[in-house]
């Protein structure tokens, strides 16, 4: 007949030895950034009169409007619909919320 162990294991113990265990950890993380990589856009080149349009539309927008734009940031285009706290013509940038858009990054104003 077997012994009894002496030392009773704890219930957290026991829980251990069938927790979830990767072999390869971080792989799941890694696979996700490279298939992001592949989804990324190139900047795409504005026509002259739509670079006036967003031009002309910077120029009637203040403090306090409310826009939509779509704008160009690390590989992907994003759209914000807010309202626009602070218009930098010095640094060139719109803030809305916490979002600071370059005028260069701009594809689209709606107002």
């Amino acid at each position: 007949m077997a012994s009894r162990p002496e030392h009773k294991m704890s219930l957290e113990e026991r829980a251990k030895q069938f927790s979830p265990f990767s072999a390869l950890r971080g792989l799941e993380l890694a696979l996700l950034k490279k298939e992001k990589e592949k989804l990324l856009v190139s900047r795409k080149i504005l026509a002259d009169d739509k670079e006036e349009e967003i031009n002309e539309k910077l120029s009637l927008i203040s403090s306090g409007d409310r826009a939509e734009i779509i704008y160009y940031k690390r590989g992907e285009y994003h759209r914000i619909c807010d309202f626009i706290d602070k218009i930098d013509k010095k640094e060139k940038c719109i803030k809305m919320g916490d979002v600071v858009i370059k005028f260069c990054d701009i594809a689209e104003i709606k107002i």
